[in-house]
């Protein structure tokens, strides 16, 4: 008999110990909570951000060249894969010398180009703007920052060669931030483009990703971009590392390049406009800005860099003879 109740005794304590051994912490539940909160609002927050970096709202367009006093003319045309884009053409106040090409930023359209085309068109080029996929009064709903828009620099080539009155003339192309990009990519494939100014070009979509995140987080940006660009390739069928004006800038030569940074830039920093300088074949040119911001040269320096450009495409547009055919 009392070894029946030594065991029954026995059995309760062991029960009692598994169940105070078992019982978790009165504050485990809101920790686990916290960390599926967390986590949901991190993967939420990155979908957005991919989202509308992709899908950007569209600034609008309230001025035009003629709201200046200048001649321009309405001109559209279609890219490979059917997008109609809309655009400017700015005949030279004079004879034409050639042909530039002047391409907006990420998230612009044409209108932020008209002092840099202004400039010159009063220096005897004729300027082609255009609002690049999804910005401005383009169609298109995805922007890829520079992956998909060199079919649209493409497409405003191929519609140059369409104009008996142009396309006698040499061609150089003007692009700030995401159309410097795309000036550097589509000039190293396409010899059409005889000389390229740069402004604030990333060295690779990949950075332009990270340099997003980098003034607000520092060293996390990585980890956030990583998320982010997850995302962004359901819209996206490439790799933001493919798009890499440095690795496609010294296919340019011998055809001309000038690169323009400014050295507060927050978003592309000033090395890397260096680092895309190095990378160039000659004829090459640097010119760094020590207060200018992203894509902010001109407006730091108006004077200077209207001579530094319209010089640039003097030298190796204005004083060439086309040769074509």
């Amino acid at each position: 008999m009392s070894t029946n109740l030594k065991y029954k005794q026995s059995s309760k304590d062991c029960q009692a110990e598994n169940n105070h051994t078992h019982k978790l912490p009165p504050f485990t539940g809101k920790i686990v909570a916290g960390l599926v909160i967390g986590a949901a609002t991190a993967a939420l927050g990155t979908f957005l951000y991919a989202h509308f970096a992709t899908h950007p709202p569209r600034r609008r367009i309230y001025k035009n060249p003629g709201h200046f006093g200048l001649e321009f003319e309405d001109v559209k045309f279609v890219t490979e894969d059917g997008i109609l884009l809309h655009g400017w053409l700015l005949p030279a106040t004079t004879r034409p010398k050639a042909v530039v090409i002047v391409s907006h930023g990420y998230p612009a359209n044409r209108q932020d180009m008209l002092a840099h085309a202004m400039i010159l068109q009063k220096s005897g080029y004729t300027c082609l703007m255009f609002d690049f996929r999804a910005h401005g009064h383009s169609e298109g709903k995805i922007s890829s920052a520079g992956g998909a828009e060199t079919q649209d620099m493409t497409a405003a080539l191929d519609y140059l060669e369409t104009r008996a009155d142009l396309k006698h003339l040499l061609v150089g192309v003007l692009g700030q931030s995401m159309g410097a990009a795309v000036a550097i990519i589509t000039a190293a494939k396409d010899e059409r483009i005889k000389a390229v100014v740069a402004e604030a070009s990333y060295p690779h979509l990949q950075d332009a990703l990270e340099a997003r995140f980098r003034f607000v987080v520092g060293r996390a940006s990585k980890l956030i971009a990583h998320p982010v660009k997850w995302w962004a390739q359901k819209w996206m069928n490439f790799e933001p590392l493919d798009v890499s004006p440095i690795n496609d800038i010294g296919r340019i030569g011998p055809r001309a390049v000038l690169i323009i940074q400014g050295q507060q830039d927050l978003l592309v920093r000033w090395q890397d406009g260096a680092a895309l300088y190095a990378a160039a074949q000659e004829p090459r040119e640097i010119w760094l800005l020590k207060r200018a911001g992203h894509a902010a040269c001109l407006k730091d320096s108006p004077a200077e860099y209207a001579k530094r450009i319209t010089e640039f495409f003097d030298r190796h547009l204005g004083s060439q003879i086309d040769a074509k055919t």
